[in-house]
């Protein structure tokens, strides 16, 4: 059946495919870098890589405990909400990390 919707909006898969294609295209620029580089520097890199997550998640996870912390206080209702978002933020920055 003819959905008009669907041709201004597209469907669902179209929409998800439309948001990740920017993803796909950082990923695909690197390719060129990552071919040409030799396994010792492939393994030092992604040694480098690793470190660099490493740090990442431990001041994430730092933050996160300071966040549960003051949102176990008994806070005012306004402070909660703050605090949700920023931990929302952090978990979408945790996610954002192992997407690159």
């Amino acid at each position: 059946m003819f959905n008009p919707l669907r041709k201004i909006f597209g469907t669902r898969n179209e929409r998800e495919l439309k948001k990740l294609k920017p993803l796909l295209e950082e990923i695909n620029s690197l390719e060129s870098g990552i071919s040409k580089l030799s396994d010792r520097e492939l393994r030092l890199k992604t040694d480098i890589f690793k470190e660099s997550i490493a740090k990442r998640r431990k001041e994430f996870e730092q933050e996160l405990l300071e966040l549960r912390m003051r949102f176990s206080e008994g806070i005012i209702p306004q402070e909660k909400q703050k605090i949700k978002r920023k931990l929302k933020s952090i978990r979408n920055d945790i996610l954002s990390l192992f997407a690159r």
